[in-house]
């Protein structure tokens, strides 16, 4: 349970960085938890009036995956995504 706690702050960290880009980072990345591919999906959507943001993270060397939703700042990269 401990390295799956672990592992889940390491992507969540990845997450939080391409965040903070200034353009689209891309779906594939260098995971910091196996060293293999991850895949990390941003997505804006509206519910209840909200703007949210969602996020997807597949690894298939880690075997871990994760979806989170937040309200936080959306960059404008991700809003140009989700409306293509």
């Amino acid at each position: 349970m401990k390295n799956n706690q672990v592992a889940s702050a390491k992507l969540k960290e990845l997450v939080n960085n391409l965040l903070e880009a200034e353009t689209d980072p891309g779906e594939v990345h260098h995971c910091p938890v196996c060293g293999g591919q991850v895949r990390v999906i941003f997505s804006a959507y509206t519910r209840h009036g909200r703007e949210l943001l969602g996020v997807q993270v597949w690894c298939e060397g880690c075997q871990i995956a994760l979806a989170m939703d937040g309200g936080g700042p959306i960059p404008k990269w991700v809003r140009h995504l989700s409306t293509d």
